[in-house]
């Protein structure tokens, strides 16, 4: 058990270290911001972030699996070109058999995301407080997408 902890903790380090999540003060209360864009300096550690957040989607403990999610989703918006094959495989395997159904309805939205990145460009060029917050624009947007607008009056020509 101790060296699963461990294993995790040095998994969360490598992840935070990888640059995907951004730390930014807006004055007075410093608050921090997690899930911002990726810039051009940390598009180039991808690499090392892959390998991270794979092992994240393996991860005994939901909520590291639901924030290497969201992680996931984060990159495949900002880099759209990146060959993320491993990680497209796993989140597949996530939203048919993932432990909660908060596991399986998040990696469905994922596997959206990487099937039609343009879809959520809108999304890509926001940064977002928590992985929730994430969740909920990628949910909306989706609805939006494939439902239409609900309030919206259809007028029939005659």
């Amino acid at each position: 058990m101790t060296t699963r902890t461990l294993l995790i903790a040095a998994l969360l380090t490598g992840t935070l270290s990888t640059g995907a999540v951004a730390q930014t003060s807006d004055g007075d209360n410093g608050s921090r911001m997690y899930l911002a864009r990726l810039t051009p300096r940390n598009v180039a550690r991808i690499d090392k972030a892959k390998l991270n957040y794979l092992h994240c989607l393996m991860s005994p403990n939901d909520g590291v699996v639901e924030s290497g999610l969201a992680n996931c989703a984060r990159i495949k918006m900002s880099a759209p070109w990146e060959d993320l094959s491993l990680l497209k495989q796993a989140i597949d395997a996530l939203a048919v058999s993932g432990r909660t159904i908060s596991i399986r309805y998040r990696a469905y939205l994922v596997t959206l995301v990487f099937d039609s990145p343009t879809l959520f460009t809108q999304e890509a060029l926001q940064d977002f407080q928590s992985s929730e917050d994430l969740f909920n624009a990628l949910s909306k947007r989706l609805q939006e997408t494939l439902l239409g607008y609900s309030d919206r009056k259809y007028v029939r020509p005659e």
